[in-house]
């Protein structure tokens, strides 16, 4: 019996901070205003941890006729990653020298925080059975979960098979080995899952919007729009 393992991790941090100010501005000879539209303070951190490990046992039986081979694979694999991001923004800093969230003179702010977290674990084996190296025939499947589906359709069963023959090791393709080393049928069946999706998706959103007009000089907010969405798993 052979036993395989391995470990992977992968660590990420990065911090953006950024701090403007008030800037004078010219409309004519010395008239001279200030704005602070463009006065911000700005902090943002990005956190990323990832995993994986695979363990895998391989047996293959020695017989006392050569003519029969077989070898039995088991594993287990495992995936996990966190992604966490905070954000933050705020209009009117007061002093670039002492950036603070505290320090603005606007009420003009944003705040974020984002991020996902996901997980695959996997169980897998696979047989492989040949006679004389000329009929082939191989079982193999995978037993798979996915924290990205809803929690009934996690877990999945992905099984194949396949059968071959080895039509040049036939004593009668004896007189074509010169010119021809391996010709092969083979015909094969099975199921396979795609993982590869974007966390959440299955979960229903209400994403809110906001629109403003100018009536009569003045500057009006609408009432927030709602919209429903329901993604398709």
């Amino acid at each position: 019996m052979i036993f395989k393992g391995d470990f992977t991790y992968y660590s990420s941090k990065s911090t953006r901070l950024r701090a403007e100010n008030q800037y004078n501005y010219y409309t004519g000879p010395e008239i001279m205003g200030t704005r602070n539209t463009f006065s911000s303070l700005e902090n943002m951190d990005y956190n990323r941890e990832y995993l994986s490990s695979n363990i895998t046992g391989n047996y293959i039986p020695k017989f006392s006729n050569s003519d029969h081979y077989l070898n039995v694979l088991l594993g287990w694999n495992l995936e996990h990653q966190d992604y966490k991001t905070i954000q933050t923004y705020r209009r009117g800093l007061i002093s670039a020298t002492k950036p603070s969230f505290a320090l603005m003179d606007g009420d003009y702010y944003t705040t974020g925080q984002g991020g996902n977290e996901w997980a695959y674990v996997g169980f897998l084996y696979r047989l492989n059975y040949n006679y004389k190296s000329r009929y082939l025939a191989e079982v193999s499947g995978r037993y798979d979960a996915s924290s990205k589906f809803p929690e009934n359709q996690q877990w999945g069963f992905f099984p194949s098979g396949s059968l071959g023959w080895r039509i040049s090791e036939e004593p009668f393709m004896k007189s074509t080995r010169n010119w021809l080393d391996n010709l092969k049928v083979r015909a094969s069946v099975g199921s396979l899952g795609n993982g590869n999706v974007s966390p959440y998706l299955y979960l229903s959103t209400i994403p809110i919007k906001k629109t403003s007009v100018i009536l009569g000089g003045m500057h009006c907010r609408r009432m927030p729009l709602l919209r429903i969405s329901f993604p398709t798993v």
